[in-house]
């Protein structure tokens, strides 16, 4: 109910963001935390960008992670969309341009860390 409840949450406002103190979203397998914040979008048919900060869970400090991926993918029609680009912009801190939601609706962004993957859900 809880995830539920921030899929919705995320969906209904177009904003993410943790801070560093909180790390509600992470990788489990990892000592990765991240956070997603908008710097244009998110829309449909138009490129959108974010801000994409890693930090370390145990020790509240950035930290770059290695081998970055990150898909975007609609389930409900099962595909996804042109590949993004990651443009590291400082220790722990990524721009990721060339985001294209090509239609709207249910969206998953996929982010991938050590081959181990997270997501964030939104629709559009």
């Amino acid at each position: 109910m809880k995830k539920l409840l921030t899929i919705l949450t995320l969906a209904l406002t177009f904003s993410f963001q943790v801070s560093a103190s909180e790390c509600k979203t992470y990788f489990k397998k990892s000592e990765f935390c991240f956070s997603v914040e908008w710097v244009e979008g998110p829309r449909a048919y138009k490129e959108s960008q974010f801000e994409l900060k890693f930090w370390n869970k145990n020790t509240r400090e950035l930290e770059t992670p290695e081998n970055l991926e990150v898909y975007l993918w609609m389930p409900s029609m099962n595909h996804g969309s042109r590949p993004v680009t990651i443009e590291p912009t400082g220790t722990g801190k990524f721009l990721v341009a060339n985001v294209f939601f090509i239609m709207t609706g249910p969206w998953e962004i996929k982010f991938k860390v050590r081959g181990e993957f997270e997501s964030l859900f939104l629709t559009l």
